[in-house]
């Protein structure tokens, strides 16, 4: 069964953010290919492409949205790839208010801790970031 849309883009949106994280402040190109989790590989090849074509295509616009909540800046060449992304003071704010149990410890990075409070920890923490961003840019 596959996961509802806003826990997809949960997910995303907390990966995309943690890559940005470690890359700040050089800026990285971010393609969809590599977002691309728990997809099911059906045995017919056109199917399979299908899938993976509707879930790049999720993964940009959830980008885009992330774009939208001025969390990063980027710049969308094709529908696959977004060039020169990088976190912007606000992404870096929002990073900033994760709370202190779910902080990585000193010279742990945000992405290895991640991986570490696994699925439903990085749920939890993006939760949190989403809703504190959507708070910030409507009170800014």
């Amino acid at each position: 069964m596959s996961q509802p849309n806003i826990e997809k883009f949960n997910t995303i949106a907390g990966l995309v953010l943690a890559n940005l994280y470690d890359a700040y402040p050089e800026p990285t190109r971010l393609d969809t290919y590599n977002y691309i989790v728990n997809l099911d590989e059906p045995d017919c090849p056109v199917t399979a492409w299908a899938k993976r074509s509707r879930e790049k295509r999720f993964i940009a616009e959830s980008i885009e949205r992330l774009k939208e909540a001025g969390l990063l800046n980027a710049s969308a060449i094709s529908e696959n790839y977004f060039y020169n992304a990088v976190l912007t003071v606000k992404g870096l704010e929002c990073l900033k208010k994760v709370p202190d149990n779910l902080k990585p410890n000193v010279g742990k990075t945000f992405t290895e801790h991640l991986k570490n409070v696994g699925a439903e920890g990085s749920k939890i923490i993006f939760n949190q970031l989403i809703t504190f961003a959507l708070t910030f840019t409507l009170n800014s």
